[in-house]
């Protein structure tokens, strides 16, 4: 049958809590899910150890022509996780806030927020890799070791 992707957008849009994604998606479900269909496309390549062809896809129709487990549903909303808040992380705004800012406490402020969106980064993609061992433990016939 093949799996939508709108289980695994279902499963991001739990993850994350974004002012301008929740706006798009009251203004237009059909731009929101074009826009966040980004992040996944940059998640799949982030999950190689897949014991399935995530290419076997149809962006046009929004499925996978395979039917996935929950697992590697969640491994990938969690890879577009990352993807997002790497997004955020790098946005240009940030930046260009503690250039321009003259306070001292502002500039820290933001700095300190940075650092936080830095932080979360890499403890999604910890949480992430840590899901993908337990898939790859989980796929792996030991049996062949004896």
């Amino acid at each position: 049958m093949g799996t939508s992707y709108s289980n695994i957008f279902e499963r991001f849009s739990m993850k994350v809590q974004d002012y301008n994604l929740d706006k798009l998606f009251l203004s237009s479900v059909s731009d929101w899910e074009n826009y966040i269909l980004g992040f996944l496309k940059s998640a799949i390549p982030r999950f190689s150890k897949c014991q399935q062809d995530l290419t076997d896809r149809t962006d046009s129709s929004k499925t996978f022509n395979i039917t996935l487990s929950e697992m590697e549903e969640e491994i990938l909303s969690l890879l577009m996780v990352a993807e997002w808040m790497e997004k955020e992380v790098r946005d240009i705004k940030n930046i260009r806030l503690a250039l321009n800012d003259t306070g001292a406490m502002k500039r820290y402020s933001e700095a300190q927020n940075l650092r936080e969106k830095e932080n979360s980064l890499s403890n999604l993609r910890e949480r992430a890799d840590k899901l993908i061992v337990e898939y790859s433990f989980n796929e792996y016939d030991f049996t062949t070791l004896y």
